[in-house]
């Protein structure tokens, strides 16, 4: 699944060098990219959520990194950066250790698809970098607009994303 969206979302990047003036429109074609391969049992609102998190990120990185692009940095922090909001929308600021680092492992039952040792690995070595971030950021959110709490967990997608290889 993981490997799939990715290149999914690299090809959607790639493909969008001359940016449509409307942001809607870039937004419309890597919802039909991504949704062109899903399977019927991937069809839930949480799975939506996730495809409209992933393509919004897209969109707005491709328009601000217009001149110096990097789509395989963009496509990874897009992808992560969803699956985190998968993660924790339903985690309180009172989460242990224990809770977030399942429910970051968590993040690929977002596709009913079977993830693959690769792909399982690849999640845990990213939680294992984001569950300590993450922490912090849940003990701030109270003093957060939702504005800094959406860099906060894009700041994180990007770091913890950074050294993950996909092959």
């Amino acid at each position: 699944m993981i490997i799939k969206k990715l290149l999914i979302l690299f090809s959607f990047c790639v493909l969008s060098t001359p940016i449509f003036a409307d942001q809607d429109a870039n937004f419309q074609s890597c919802m039909k990219a991504i949704t062109k391969h899903d399977t019927p049992e991937n069809n839930t609102p949480e799975y939506k959520k996730f495809n409209e998190t992933m393509c919004n990120c897209m969109v707005e990185q491709i328009k601000n990194n217009q001149g110096n692009r990097d789509s395989n940095k963009i496509t990874k922090t897009c992808f992560f950066n969803a699956l985190l909001h998968y993660a924790t929308d339903n985690l309180d600021t009172a989460t242990s250790d224990a809770d977030m680092m399942t429910a970051c492992k968590n993040m690929l039952n977002v596709s009913k698809e079977k993830s693959s040792d690769k792909e399982i690995k690849m999640v845990a070595d990213f939680c294992q970098c984001a569950q300590p971030k993450l922490l912090d950021l849940f003990k701030q959110s109270e003093s957060m607009t939702d504005k800094q709490y959406k860099e906060g967990i894009f700041s994180i997608a990007d770091t913890c994303s950074a050294n993950i290889e996909i092959k």
